[in-house]
């Protein structure tokens, strides 16, 4: 997922960051060849407010888009790759919801850009890809806190530049990998959240040259 303000937000084992009201999705393409293949969504909207989670057994992959609408006269849906049979769309209480089967489990990273959220899925193992346009020095995770909002938690992640990770899920957890990235010497280590809401606990430590953080709830 890559934010213009290097700011990454989980939220209830999600991810999420800050939209307008009134946006639409109008198009879902997916596309790719081989090994590797991504789901575009794409739509009215700048910086969209988003959950993306797998269900049976990593078979699916659910992409909540919040407050947005489809259009009038229906989404259109296209193409269809080796490792992705093809995606639905439907409304939802909380906006749009892409529904995306896949040939196998697969894990997935994802990004967004002005107008296009983009989940990735690969057989192999990908290199990050450098930013050109980005802050230079090194990338420096500088804070870790838990913010409670409209009744809901999320974990916002700040660095000094865009960034890539990738999500691994487990039973009670999940987990964040971020290439290349050093902490600040300011960080705290462990957050906790409050103890009625849905994020428990986050930590983070560096693991070999990935920065790790986890979640429970």
């Amino acid at each position: 997922m890559r934010f213009a303000a290097g700011l990454i937000t989980l939220l209830s084992f999600t991810f999420l960051a800050n939209q307008a009201s009134a946006d639409t999705v109008r198009k879902v393409r997916i596309v790719g060849k081989g090994e590797q293949a991504e789901v575009l969504i794409e739509g009215v909207f700048d910086v969209p407010t988003y959950d993306v989670r797998a269900r049976d057994g990593g078979r699916f992959v659910v992409i909540d888009v919040v407050d947005v609408t489809l259009p009038p006269d229906g989404l259109v849906s296209t193409g269809t790759t080796g490792l992705i049979r093809g995606a639905t769309a439907s409304t939802t209480s909380r906006g749009v919801r892409v529904e995306v089967e896949l040939a196998r489990p697969l894990p997935f990273h994802a990004r967004v850009q002005s107008g296009t959220i983009g989940v990735r899925f690969s057989a192999v193992e990908e290199p990050v890809e450098k930013d050109t346009a980005s802050n230079e020095g090194p990338l420096t995770i500088s804070d870790l806190h838990i913010e409670r909002r409209d009744g809901r938690d999320r974990l916002v992640v700040e660095t000094n530049r865009p960034t890539d990770f990738r999500v691994k899920e487990k039973a009670d957890a999940v987990s964040m990998e971020i290439r290349d990235a050093q902490l600040s010497a300011r960080l705290d280590r462990v957050v906790y959240g409050d103890p009625e809401g849905t994020i428990r606990e986050a930590k983070i430590a560096v693991v070999g040259s990935k920065a790790v953080i986890t979640v429970m709830g």
